[in-house]
């Protein structure tokens, strides 16, 4: 048999955790916090003063920012602003690279975005877009026809924000390029990469740093410090988010007892669970699980007008 092209499996996994469109109210603020999803925001009108890990950035109309997954971050507001925002998360390794180690977050509205546009021209079309879902009625399961054109129109939603994420990944891949301290080279990607599919893999056991860089054949010190240049996060860090997001899906996807999930993912106790859980999404695991929706993180602790 002749190929004339052949490719193995693709698989890759997005999502969206929450999005508002919204105009503040006069000294508003929203207190550090920081959880395990990349977070992106956009300043349609007014200004917004955004602090990232100590670093205070002054948000103008056009201006965007990304918050890095696990980094403190906090939004004030002095007069009535309107922004735009989303909460993300990527499977894909070496989007997670890019996007932890891009080095300046923000994203000036004079910066060139992509080849299909500014910034402002892709987040009009994203608003656009949510809006026309927005005004599709839910409809009965039972209407077939009405129930598919919805999920159709929020399959295209997805496609555009995934060639979105693709153009910010993009955005920050040729900033790293341009800046001396940027990304690492092809071998510590490689390396951070292999130890955080390790890690990913390794998700029910204890973790020994000691005995990762061993099967890496690498000293500890020189892998902690790759891993940390590649993905922003320590080794630690990386596999404690990696454990919450398991940690998720099982309160979401099973009827697990918060003490059986707590012992699938070694930790001392429940109630050391419960303490990790809350540390990087901002509720206890029960609150989470009672959560009708995934779209109330963290995003609907905004008190914002919605437009």
């Amino acid at each position: 048999m002749e190929y004339f092209l052949t490719f193995p499996n693709m698989y890759s996994a997005f999502r969206m955790i929450g999005m508002n469109y919204a105009r503040t109210d006069i000294d508003w603020s929203y207190p550090k916090h920081k959880h395990t999803y990349f977070e992106f925001l956009y300043c349609v009108e007014g200004v917004i003063e955004q602090t990232v890990g100590g670093t205070i950035y002054e948000l103008h109309s056009g201006d965007a920012i990304v918050m890095k997954a696990g980094s403190p971050h906090a939004s004030r507001t002095a007069k009535p602003a309107v922004y735009f925002g989303f909460h993300f998360d990527v499977e894909m390794k070496a989007a997670v690279g890019i996007l932890q180690n891009a080095v300046l977050p923000l994203i000036s509205s004079k910066t060139k975005w992509s080849k299909n546009g500014s910034i402002t021209t892709a987040v009009e079309q994203l608003i656009h877009a949510f809006r026309s879902l927005q005004d599709r009625p839910l409809s009965d399961p039972s209407e077939t026809v009405s129930s598919l054109d919805r999920s159709l129109a929020e399959l295209s939603i997805q496609a555009q924000l995934l060639e979105f994420i693709t153009d910010l990944c993009r955005f920050f891949f040729e900033q790293s390029k341009q800046t001396s301290s940027g990304t690492g080279t092809s071998t510590q990607f490689a390396l951070a990469h292999e130890a955080a599919s390790l890690l990913e893999a390794a998700i029910h056991e204890p973790l020994k740093i000691h005995e990762l860089a061993e099967r890496l054949n690498v000293n500890r010190s020189y892998l902690s410090e790759c891993f940390k240049k590649i993905y922003g996060l320590s080794l630690r860090s990386y596999w404690a988010q990696t454990r919450t997001r398991e940690a998720k899906k099982w309160l979401t996807e099973s009827e697990l007892s918060i003490e059986q999930i707590a012992d699938k993912l070694q930790f001392s106790s429940a109630s050391h669970f419960c303490q990790h859980f809350r540390q990087w999404t901002g509720l206890t695991p029960h609150q989470f699980r009672n959560q009708n929706d995934e779209e109330n993180l963290p995003t609907a602790n905004y008190t914002t007008t919605y437009l």
